[in-house]
């Protein structure tokens, strides 16, 4: 009988054991089961129906027979109920009772109402909320108290406000996911030494985008169209003013060039064959010529010579730039076709784009439509005299397109203002055009 005491007290002690882990694993299954009656408004019992009571929801150390549901060391640690329809608000108090869980994942649900609580699961070290109905602002020191989060999305719901600045708090964050809200305000400034991803796209965002981020790509941080900074490529300092002599220069090099293109003009309008009112071009991309009318419709194309006989032009030159600065880029009519524009204004002959070609060169093209009239050689010539013209602060022509019916000026584009801009230090919005052709097929 002596002997077999050890016996009986080993057994003893497994045995107790064993039930400890039994009531640990119950504790779980009584919390999962806990949260589902939370959900059932929303079809959570159809969707967790494997969720049921018993021998709790880890069968073994690391398996798990109920839906997204994930075990390690036999305590829940994971909890992914993504794409399973859930609706209603989201209370996460009861999930205080899983002292394991560091992942939560309801994404591609319908979840309403204000984000939940993450404060009462400090332990947390990715949440997952993204394309839900999520709405409201986010307390600000809500991540203030999460030391150990790596991972936070919640992309695609309704948010408002502005960001936490509670964010800069987790020291280990990774990856940011706030893209398609309504986040508003200037960006928080995040230094985390592990962080490779911040996505706030297509929200209300301004100011300059933190140093830190400044070598992510470009499209984390579009669609914020008062976000500056790299990037972006925006420049967030206003440019400086121009020295009075500067200014004065510029505004007499303005006036001789406008001058230039008056007589130019006048002596155009007087070599029209007809003389009729002209029209305002109303900067609707969808009247504009096709580009196909641009281009040869046959051999026998005519045009008028100084004389006013008729003379063949050759097929090729139909539907060709002709360039006349030395030194410049070379593209042609196609090029042109598949650029996208920007109506920059328009006068009584025609109207200003800027055309963006396909390897991000922009020029300007000006088009004139009512000088039917203009021969050929006689605006050739004009053209010609307009290439030579060299100065520093002139911007030359490049290159152009005679046609009897359409006439195309091309220059390059100046990013850094118009005149009005340096006499008045503001922009003046010339209902610009998002992406359309150059011209309307």
């Amino acid at each position: 009988m002596a002997d077999s005491w050890p016996l009986q007290f080993l057994t003893f002690l497994l045995s107790f054991a064993l039930w400890g882990y039994s009531v640990a694993m119950s504790d779980d299954g009584r919390v999962l089961l806990q949260f589902r009656a939370t959900l059932s408004s929303g079809g959570g019992d159809a969707a967790l129906s494997s969720w049921a009571g018993g021998k709790g929801p880890c069968m073994d150390q690391n398996v798990s027979a109920w839906t997204g549901v994930y075990c390690e060391n036999g305590n829940v640690s994971r909890l992914h109920l993504e794409n399973l329809g859930l609706s209603g608000k989201l209370d996460l108090d009861i999930l205080t009772g899983l002292p394991a869980l560091r992942s939560l994942s309801f994404s591609n649900n319908s979840f309403e109402g204000p984000v939940p609580d993450f404060t009462k699961l400090p332990a947390l070290k990715s949440i997952y909320l993204s394309m839900n109905r999520f709405s409201g602002e986010i307390p600000d020191g809500m991540f203030s108290a999460m030391r150990a989060l790596k991972k936070v999305w919640l992309s695609h719901n309704n948010l408002s406000g502005r960001i936490p600045s509670s964010l800069t708090v987790p020291t280990k964050l990774i990856e940011v996911g706030l893209d398609g809200n309504k986040f508003e305000g200037q960006l928080p400034d995040l230094r985390q030494p592990e962080l490779r991803m911040v996505n706030v796209s297509y929200n209300n965002l301004e100011g300059p985008i933190p140093e830190r981020l400044s070598n992510m790509s470009a499209s984390l941080f579009e669609g914020n169209k008062n976000l500056c900074g790299a990037p972006l490529g925006v420049s967030c300092t206003p440019s400086k003013k121009l020295a009075p002599a500067l200014l004065v220069g510029i505004i007499l090099i303005a006036i001789k060039v406008l001058t230039l293109l008056i007589g130019m003009i006048g002596f155009l309008l007087r070599r029209r064959a007809s003389k009729g009112k002209t029209t305002t071009d109303k900067l609707q991309p969808s009247k504009s010529k096709r580009i196909e009318d641009l281009e040869a419709a046959s051999v026998e194309k005519v045009s008028a010579d100084h004389d006013g006989e008729k003379k063949k032009v050759p097929k090729k030159e139909q539907g060709k730039l002709t360039f006349v600065a030395e030194g410049k880029k070379k593209f042609d009519m196609q090029d042109l076709l598949k650029a996208s524009a920007e109506v920059l204004g328009s006068g009584n002959f025609g109207s200003s784009y800027k055309a963006t070609l396909v390897d991000a060169h922009a020029v300007v093209v000006k088009r004139f439509k009512e000088m039917n009239g203009v021969g050929r050689e006689d605006f050739q010539e004009h053209m010609r005299r307009l290439g030579r013209l060299s100065h520093p602060n002139l911007q030359p022509l490049v290159a152009y397109y005679y046609r009897k019916e359409e006439k195309l000026l091309i220059s390059e584009f100046v990013p850094n203002g118009s005149l009005a801009h340096m006499l008045h230090g503001k922009r003046h919005d010339l209902n610009a055009i998002r992406n359309p052709m150059l011209f309307s097929r």
